[in-house]
């Protein structure tokens, strides 16, 4: 027996920039008396200036495809757009509530006082809540960047390659290894425990501790309560090792148990020949 989960945040979307709103209140006059008033060839504090008007994805990428200098400096804002685009929920509350959870039975700290007393008032569960009250997200928000084809047909096809390489992150190297940060306990996952898992990846990791219900039904062969998930209600981004906050050394590595944990989930559910068999794949690729 099973039931029915909302993954949702408590954080309202109010306070995230839309990279869709394409107003903006700020204005610029440039005057140049003397020289060469070709854009390319102004100040980077300007074209950093001219960048940082646009709040439009495509906008800012059009302006960084005029020439490689414009790209090159206008990259970090253009970056800086699609993340707040495609991750609007990175830094904030997380929680996979099942519908069999009481009233009341939430973990520390996931809802203010406010919202505890909204519920409480409406004689409704966290789960009625977002059934109710919450608005869906888009999905694949990420690829709603590459088939906006009104937009693509306008491009010539160098263009269009490199827009698709901007908005893929193909033309982004990872300077450091990429870490799952629980920003409320100050744990992290390393890319390199993730990757050992092969159908497993960072979403994987991060549901199997953020589920929550006073049931522990969950149609899972698994007998650990998942259903009490250790994460829940707490803050996440995904950023590199030389990017997490504050630096790692105040950070608990949690790899190891978390590797544990989901391999063992794995083998519940679909049994050790499927590990086994996924090591030998590795070992003849190894070979190759």
């Amino acid at each position: 027996m099973g039931q029915y989960w909302e993954l949702l945040t408590r954080s309202a979307y109010a306070n995230r920039p839309d990279s869709n709103d394409k107003t903006s209140n700020k204005t610029l006059s440039l005057w140049t008396p003397t020289g060469d008033a070709r854009l390319v060839n102004q100040s980077a504090d300007i074209i950093l200036y001219l960048f940082e008007l646009l709040d439009d994805i495509q906008d800012a990428i059009c302006l960084g495809l005029t020439c490689k200098r414009l790209l090159r400096l206008g990259m970090g804002h253009i970056q800086s757009l699609i993340t707040a685009f495609v991750a609007q929920w990175a830094g904030d509350r997380l929680i996979c509530v099942g519908d069999y959870i009481n009233n009341g039975d939430l973990p520390p700290g996931v809802l203010t006082e406010d919202e505890a007393l909204f519920l409480e008032e409406n004689d409704i569960t966290l789960y009625q809540d977002a059934q109710k009250n919450f608005d869906g997200i888009e999905q694949a928000r990420w690829a709603s960047l590459k088939s906006d084809w009104r937009f693509l047909e306008r491009l010539t096809r160098i263009e269009n390659k490199q827009y698709m390489a901007i908005v893929s992150g193909e033309d982004r190297k990872s300077e450091s290894e990429w870490v799952l940060c629980n920003l409320t306990k100050r744990e992290y996952l390393r890319e390199g425990t993730v990757a050992a898992h092969r159908k497993a990846g960072f979403g994987e990791f991060l549901l199997s501790r953020i589920c929550w219900s006073s049931d522990p039904s969950t149609a899972m062969s698994y007998e650990e309560d998942i259903h009490r998930g250790v994460w829940a209600g707490d803050r996440f981004e995904i950023t590199t090792v030389n990017r997490v906050r504050g630096g790692l050394e105040d950070w608990k590595d949690v790899g190891d148990e978390m590797g544990k944990e989901m391999k063992a989930i794995w083998e519940s559910e679909f049994g050790e020949e499927e590990e086994e068999e996924e090591e030998e794949e590795e070992e003849e690729e190894s070979d190759c």
